[in-house]
């Protein structure tokens, strides 16, 4: 039959074997014979076709003795006879172009012809083999896929296909667990006889390491799970499994320990010099005491064990009988270092915070309130804009409200005019700028409220709410990328939005997709608390949902997601978080239950340094820690804000979207800290 071979869809799936009995001549030549097939081993589709025009895989059998061709001859065969293939012997013509004449030439070479009958189970394989004159074999694999699906394999316990596993010297066990479509076509194996296997229920696997004695080195070895067979397709995973060495060591758990009081959980410190034992983690009030346990070499509880008492001392408990002491004083959840001295038994911890954030004494100054968050939680909220100004330092965080001024900007800097520092006057006009800071004439109060540019709300240091920048950059710490630790201790790298609605109807999907809208950023906020993150609104709307029922603005349970949200706004929401004391003239665009809701979302208005103080009155916006790319310039992002009430009041829908301008200055709420175990 005539073809143009090069028109065939090759996928390769076997590599020449290297060739028996080498020969060398001068110079090093290489006169080892070769084999190979032209055009490769294809696929065959479950119908029983190949790719290609004729739908039969047929291939010219070519034989090089090193570079050379060689006219020693051969036979084909199909290992074990399958009885699904046939192999015989043909003539493949095809068409050769020259490429400068573009004429064209028949072509006859000798080959080989392979046809398959339909597949209806899972994909198969055969050997065909060439063996030349002299005995050598050269074989290459077939595939035909099958009508029923190739095995998959996903390892679902949490990191470990990731970051493999990791034992202890002292051995233990680990539970694994894994998702097939093959049913119990399983196998297992390890690449060291001190890492054993339990087979359990389908889906779960416990690996078991030995005792390791070696305080210098650990170990490594590789454990293997395989579904399936040759003959229903294969799919494996390899999982990296080291053994830490023999030395001291210490794992951390309890009532008061955010991994909470299963042992199997326990969390293992670092060690440094002189035997310290360190660990950050998010330490809470337990019910039991505020129990927090070491554990020496193990995740399995031995005796004796330690306990950290009030008095800072490391109490060692020698039987599970023993009376134990009080726990350590807990006045706020939160982050904290540990440090253990195991050598004069003592401990001591300080809390992980931001610079010049709100004081504990102020948080009873604030209003709080808990709404019913989407998984049937509580969250608390102050229902009041910060206005922490950093106390004694100089200068002050943020900015007041301006007095006198509803609704009317006070004029702003053009863009070269940007002060450099919170106390440049270079270009200053006191009529732009406060009294308090010591620049201008405004009356400013903080009664209601405080503004604050992103670098002070998020790492404390304060500039009296001034920007330096038109499109004023993140802080370092807040670039592309950048790994923030939250304030329970959580990990986000982050990541830079490239549009404002990236979102879809599924709320828990989006979140898995961009965690980064669940941190809890502490920024300025009290100890304990955070900056409201996306999924705090989205869950304060869904609270919003669950009073409206028969409310003249209800808000739908469907329209509660970040689609919504980040899009046109979810409607009716906005209606609940503002009151009517606040917004005189739009009453008919609040909801009878707003009062009782009590979210208080006063219109504190905003500062751009290109306009000055505006919006005061009607419109209310709000930071959220959630970075959005605005393509302004290499290294320039912006973040993102709620914003609420625009057009003169007229506005029931409250939206997510980016902040266009660098330096904006708003206000922030807070939000309890929360964790799940």
């Amino acid at each position: 039959m005539k073809k143009n071979i090069s028109k065939y869809c090759v996928l390769a799936l076997a590599a020449v074997l290297a060739a028996c009995s080498p020969q060398k001549e001068n110079y090093d030549a290489d006169t080892a014979f070769r084999v190979t097939l032209y055009p490769e081993p294809v696929e065959f589709l479950a119908d029983g076709s190949a790719p290609g025009e004729s739908g039969v895989y047929e291939a010219v059998v070519l034989v090089n003795a090193g570079a050379a061709t060689s006219d020693m001859g051969w036979t084909a065969s199909l290992e074990g006879n399958p009885s699904w293939a046939t192999l015989s012997e043909a003539t493949v013509n095809s068409t050769f172009k020259e490429t400068y004449s573009d004429k064209e030439h028949q072509i006859s070479q000798k080959g080989i012809s392979v046809t398959v009958k339909p597949n209806t189970e899972y994909r198969r394989k055969a050997v065909l083999n060439i063996t030349l004159a002299n005995g050598s074999v050269f074989p290459f694999v077939l595939q035909q896929l099958g009508l029923k699906a190739d095995a998959a394999l996903e390892v679902l316990t949490k990191d470990v296909a990731k970051n493999g596993v990791e034992f202890i010297a002292a051995g233990g066990k680990m539970l694994l667990e894994y998702s097939t479509n093959m049913g119990d076509l399983v196998s297992y194996s390890s690449s060291a006889e001190w890492l054993e296997w339990i087979p359990g229920e389908p889906g779960f696997v416990t690996l078991k390491a030995a005792k390791w004695t070696d305080k210098e080195n650990g170990r490594e070895a590789v454990f293997t799970i395989t579904i399936g067979s040759p003959d229903t397709s294969e799919a494996s995973v390899d999982i990296k499994v080291t053994q830490l060495p023999a030395d001291e060591f210490y794992f951390l758990w309890g009532e008061s320990v955010r991994c909470g009081t299963e042992i199997a959980q326990a969390i293992q410190m670092s060690k440094g010099d002189g035997n310290i034992h360190s660990s950050k983690q998010f330490f809470n009030k337990g019910e039991g005491g505020n129990r927090i346990w070491l554990n020496p070499e193990s995740r399995e509880l031995s005796y004796p064990c330690f306990i950290l008492a009030a008095d800072g001392k490391v109490v060692e408990v020698a039987s599970a009988d023993a009376t134990l002491p009080d726990g350590p004083e807990i006045d706020v959840d939160g982050l904290r270092n540990l440090s253990v001295n195991m050598n004069a038994k003592t401990w001591t911890w300080n809390r992980i915070s931001t610079a010049n954030c709100t004081p504990d004494s102020e948080v009873a100054n604030y209003k709080t309130k808990a709404y019913t968050a989407r998984d049937g939680s509580q969250k608390i909220w102050m229902t009041e804009w910060l206005r922490w100004d950093g106390g004694d330092i100089w200068p002050k965080l943020g900015s007041g409200q301006t007095v006198g001024l509803v609704n009317t900007a006070t004029g702003g800097y053009k863009e070269k005019e940007f002060p450099k520092t919170w106390d440049d006057m270079t270009y200053g006009k006191p009529e732009y700028e406060t009294v308090e800071s010591g620049l201008g004439t405004l009356e400013v109060s903080s009664e209601k409220g405080r503004i604050y540019a992103f670098s002070e709300l998020i790492n404390g240091v304060p500039t009296f709410g001034r920007g330096f920048a038109r499109y004023e950059p993140l802080p370092g710490n807040w670039q592309r990328g950048s790994v923030i630790v939250d304030a329970v201790g959580d990990s986000y790298e982050l990541e830079c939005l490239k549009t404002v609605t990236p979102f879809t109807a599924d709320p828990a999907a989006d979140e898995e997709a961009h965690p980064t809208l669940k941190m809890q950023v502490q920024g300025i906020c009290p100890y304990g608390w955070h900056v409201a993150n996306a999924s705090d609104w989205l869950d304060l709307a869904w609270a919003a949902s669950l009073m409206s029922n028969g409310d003249s603005y209800p808000v739908r349970a469907s329209d509660v997601n970040y689609m919504e949200f980040t899009g046109s706004g979810i409607p009716n929401f906005a209606t609940w978080l503002k009151q009517a004391k606040y917004y005189n003239g739009a009453k008919d665009l609040i909801a009878d239950g707003a009062d009782e809701f009590d979210f208080n979302y006063y219109p504190l208005g905003i500062r751009y340094m290109t306009q000055g103080f505006t919006w005061q009155g009607t419109r209310a916006q709000t930071w959220v820690p959630l970075v959005f790319d605005a393509d302004k310039g290499e290294g320039w992002y912006s973040t993102f804000r709620i914003n609420v009430m625009i057009v003169n009041n007229a506005q029931d829908k409250a939206q997510m979207v980016n902040l266009d301008n660098g330096q904006a200055i708003c206000p922030i709420r807070c939000v309890k800290n929360y964790i799940k175990k």
